[in-house]
């Protein structure tokens, strides 16, 4: 399966078909890859406070967040437990900068109702993100550009803790 049950997006196995597709070709037509890293943060304070049906609520609002964020040509996936990516081909940074401030926008205004939740939710999903830039002659593997977003989530993460 390439279909991550909970969220209706890529897995992490379709995600990366479909990366590996589109990094092909923006080496062969010259393009810039640009990936973003996204990561649900407190989920463990979603399902402590409200339940694992409101852990998954969030997860669901997150994926569709970033659905309806994206352009059409881009993909994204659950890559695993509470974080997800994006690629596309991009011109710069500020594409994916871009991107980011539409999701994060998008769930702030974000009403979750969860039938039988522990307690009523007043908090709305919030994550941290990361996102780097290739630029063509594309020379990182897919494993590397996923690495280097990642270090910038994590980053993105410490900084929104202080």
């Amino acid at each position: 399966s390439m279909t991550d049950p909970m969220t209706g997006l890529n897995n992490r196995a379709g995600f990366e078909l479909l990366a590996q597709q589109k990094i092909r070709i923006a080496k062969r037509y010259h393009h810039h890859i640009g990936i973003i890293f996204i990561d649900l943060d407190n989920l463990k304070h979603w399902n402590d406070e409200y339940g694992h049906a409101a852990g998954d609520a969030a997860l669901r609002a997150v994926g569709q967040a970033i659905s309806e964020c994206i352009r059409e040509v881009d993909i994204c996936g659950r890559i695993g437990g509470d974080e997800f990516a994006v690629l596309g081909y991009v011109r710069n940074r500020g594409d994916l900068t871009t991107i980011i401030t539409r999701v994060r926008n998008t769930l702030d205004h974000a009403k979750l109702t969860v039938p039988n939740a522990k307690s009523p939710i007043h908090d709305t999903p919030q994550i941290s993100c990361g996102a780097s830039v290739f630029f063509d002659p594309i020379d990182k593997s897919l494993d590397e550009m996923m690495a280097a977003a990642d270090l910038e989530m994590y980053r993105d993460k410490k900084n929104r803790r202080s």
